[in-house]
């Protein structure tokens, strides 16, 4: 695994390493005199590199398969159906996103990082940047794979075939990572540069991503007093303007949005929304306080068999921005810690959680879609009547990861508790990725027996 540790910058061939999805080449234009042959570059360089290679692991074949078992769109032709109804034809079939997580995203960033201590002014924002990505990549690469490679990963001359750290021990050196980047950006006001985000280089900005960060994969594993913490301190603008995305623009194979690239440009029909539940739900989920068609309307485009994923001026438009960590995650995490309690004061607590992520959402999609609720809106007689609040809001948080990776953690760490979500087919839902053909074949250390699609990842058991 990893034994061929060079300097990848992100370039026109990555296209056909990660199967059937363009990479935003503008991105990293005129950052190599070759980008076809690179061999050494500049941290600045490495570092936008690791951050393009970060934004298309998040949103390209991985966000899409976890989207079909989350129920969110539907596989309608080939390799896509199977994939649909939980048949993988073997680990090929994740041999693009374990390749992308560890061989373009992690060795960026860790050279990147690397580089920028050899200054002799270390960028210190950068150095913890390279932090913050690096746990949001192998943050969902423990979430998906279980236990993975990562103290000994990209380390080839001393570890040819790198040990699997148990996944809890992943999740907590992450954890540590992030302390170390929330440490650095609170010690300083120096923007971040080279920042291909939205975020723009804010120092604040990044800060708050790194405490949201730090929130979602502590409830992963549970810790939901620590997610709390974490959460208090995330992004906290209602308006989406402290939202980190992968921005876009329209340029087919080069800065399109890849869920448009793909459905569009490279595999027509293959993915669609004609029996997606969270469609049906956002359909049906209109009541005296709540007005799902414009949210809806930015997801799909038609009704039933004819339901496809909005592609003109939606989420899957060709110049859309894709979430990577948003105050609407933020909060939703605060509500759901505080309806957990089952205690009066939680329960209010959650309601004005569930308030403000009721505000972003008008702020989203249009003014007067959602008003506030109170707690007598769970009880006899109201709008919710019949459903707790912590239901309520596991249906709401599945709604607001459409098209997120984070919309499969979520769902797996729940049981599948929404409402009306059955499996595809069978009785099971797929529990976690299977490990790549690639690294059976070159990683003894491989567990075994190799675990299967159905079996859950340790912090799920």
């Amino acid at each position: 695994m990893l034994k061929n540790r060079k300097y990848f910058l992100i370039v026109l061939l990555i296209a056909g390493m990660i199967g059937c999805d363009a990479v935003n080449t503008s991105f990293t234009d005129g950052y190599s005199d070759d980008p076809n042959n690179p061999t050494n570059a500049p941290g600045d360089q490495v570092f936008s590199a690791g951050q393009i290679a970060t934004i298309v692991f998040l949103e390209s074949h991985t966000a899409r398969i976890t989207s079909m078992w989350s129920q969110y769109f539907t596989g309608q032709d080939r390799q896509y159906t199977a994939l649909y109804q939980y048949t993988i034809q073997g680990g090929t079939e994740f041999d693009s996103n374990w390749f992308l997580a560890y061989t373009r995203a992690l060795t960026n960033l860790q050279i990147a990082r690397e580089k920028y201590n050899e200054r002799d002014i270390v960028p210190e924002v950068n150095v913890a940047a390279t932090k913050v990505l690096e746990a949001l990549v192998m943050g969902q690469v423990a979430a998906l794979w279980g236990d993975v490679p990562y103290r000994e990963a990209n380390n080839p001359d001393e570890f040819p075939e790198p040990s699997y750290d148990p996944q809890a021990q992943v999740y907590s050196d992450i954890n540590t990572l992030l302390d170390e980047a929330i440490a650095t950006f609170g010690s300083t006001t120096a923007a971040v540069s080279n920042d291909v985000t939205s975020l723009d280089g804010s120092n604040d900005k990044w800060l708050k991503v790194a405490y949201t960060l730090k929130a979602r994969y502590l409830m992963h594993v549970g810790d939901y007093t620590g997610a709390a913490a974490a959460a208090a301190n995330g992004i906290d603008a209602d308006d989406g303007s402290g939202d980190m995305l992968a921005l876009h623009g329209t340029e087919t194979n080069r800065n399109m949005n890849l869920y448009h690239n793909f459905a569009v440009q490279q595999r027509s029909g293959y993915m669609r929304a004609a029996d997606s539940h969270s469609a049906v739900m956002l359909e049906t989920g209109d009541n005296a306080k709540t007005s799902e068609a414009d949210r809806y309307a930015y997801y799909y485009d038609g009704t039933g068999a004819d339901r496809d994923l909005n592609l003109t001026n939606g989420f899957a438009a060709p110049g859309a921005s894709f979430p990577i960590a948003t105050y609407l995650e933020n909060e939703l995490i605060i509500a759901e810690v505080e309806a957990r309690k089952n205690t009066v004061a939680g329960d209010n607590n959650a309601i004005a959680a569930l308030n403000n992520t009721r505000g972003y959402l008008n702020n989203e999609y249009g003014a007067g879609n959602y008003d506030d609720l109170t707690v007598l809106d769970f009880q006899a007689g109201g709008v919710y009547a019949g459903t707790t609040i912590l239901q309520h809001v596991y249906n709401w948080t599945y709604l607001s990861y459409i098209g997120q990776i984070e919309g499969y953690n979520f769902l797996r760490r729940i049981d599948f508790s929404v409402d009306g979500l059955t499996p595809v087919t069978g009785s099971q839902f797929p529990l976690r990725f299977i490990y790549p053909q690639s690294e059976r074949n070159a990683n003894s250390n491989i567990p075994s027996p190799t675990p299967g699609s159905f079996d859950a990842t340790p912090v799920n058991s």
